[in-house]
């Protein structure tokens, strides 16, 4: 089939100047349009509306990099733009997303590269970054996290040379190249428990968040800290990092236990120690106001049943009265008829 061609057509626009005649004349050259042209045309607005796709698909996957799985009490996280969300079961959270819980709280988070991380009550975390392909970086401001990372994850690429996820503390940083681990900060000392795999950990203040820098600071002041070890950070650089075996006990209880976050730091022990006190002080004060209210019923008792003494004292008392009173006046009747009798007797 033979293109059909557009008649054909010059134009001229603008002014003639005799002294600029390039700058303000122009020219529209002949041309013809046909069927072929306008395919081709179709066909790149095409692949530039799906580039264009691919692009917001991308951008949607990067404003999604956690979702909760779990969560028990309450919990919230502020977006980069500063906005308060109240967390729920099921929400997926952005990357940026400083994420709080509360005490008697827990949150149980699920990467988009199927990755977990729990949060403990009254602790504080910062999705830095987070995305498919690249190596996350988490933030831990206060409190506990827990962390199992996914073994392809790790595996990928580098042949495990390079971190696949960072934790931040305000003066460490880890690279794990482990799969599952728990990390404390308490402003004090940082405590590391590398369950599975293995992790390094290095002092730094740095403030940095690319993983570049981070991955060189861990390459050349790094500790490795293997699995079913227990690692302490001093936040003093003087202080050197010191590494034991995870209590037994402890170690088996993070196995079985996927959700466990170890041994149980001062704070906690502290505030586990306050409930139990104030449950006891709660009991005690129970049975203090049972025991006033069985008190109280015996005094009610003792009262009631002296109460029926008296009267039936009173009563007994009262109807004696009564008749010597009753016998007084028989005994004064019975003087005044005799009287009455010896008055006329002296008559007659």
């Amino acid at each position: 089939m033979r293109d059909l061609e557009f008649p054909r057509q010059s134009r001229v626009i603008g002014s003639t100047c005799p002294n600029r005649k390039e700058s303000h004349f122009f020219m529209l050259k002949k041309s013809s349009f046909t069927y072929s042209n306008i395919i081709s045309i179709n066909r790149f607005l095409i692949i530039i509306l799906f580039f264009l796709s691919l692009i917001s698909v991308e951008v949607l996957a990067q404003s999604k990099a956690a979702k909760v799985i779990i969560l028990r009490g309450s919990a919230q996280y502020t977006a980069k733009d500063g906005t308060k969300v109240t967390i729920k079961r099921g929400d997926w959270l952005p990357e940026g997303a400083i994420v709080k819980t509360e005490a008697k709280s827990f949150v149980k988070l699920l990467f988009v590269d199927k990755s977990s991380l729990n949060i403990a009550p009254k602790s504080s975390v910062t999705i830095a970054k987070f995305s498919k392909k690249k190596a996350g970086i988490i933030n831990l401001l206060q409190g506990k996290i827990r962390s199992k990372v996914v073994k392809d994850y790790i595996n990928a690429g580098d042949k495990g040379k390079k971190s696949k996820l960072f934790i931040k503390t305000k003066t460490a940083a880890m690279g794990v190249r482990g799969t599952d681990f728990s990390v404390e900060t308490t402003g004090k000392v940082d405590t590391l428990n590398v369950v599975e795999g293995n992790v390094t950990v290095a002092q730094t203040t740095s403030a940095s968040f690319n993983t570049s820098t981070l991955d060189n600071i861990l390459n050349t002041k790094g500790v490795s800290v293997p699995q079913g070890t227990k690692a302490k950070i001093p936040t003093s650089s003087s202080s050197p990092i010191t590494k034991a075996p995870i209590p037994k006990n402890e170690l088996n209880q993070m196995k079985k236990n996927p959700d466990s976050m170890g041994k149980p730091s001062n704070e906690e022990k502290e505030e586990k120690k306050k409930e139990g006190d104030d449950k006891k002080k709660k009991k005690k004060k129970k049975g203090d106001k049972e025991e006033e209210g069985e008190d109280k019923k015996k005094k009610k008792k003792k009262g009631e049943k002296e109460e029926g003494e008296d009267k039936k004292k009173k009563k007994k008392k009262d109807e004696k009265e009564e008749g010597e009173d009753k016998k007084k006046k028989k005994v004064e009747k019975k003087e005044e008829k005799e009287e009455k009798k010896e008055e006329k007797d002296k008559k007659k």
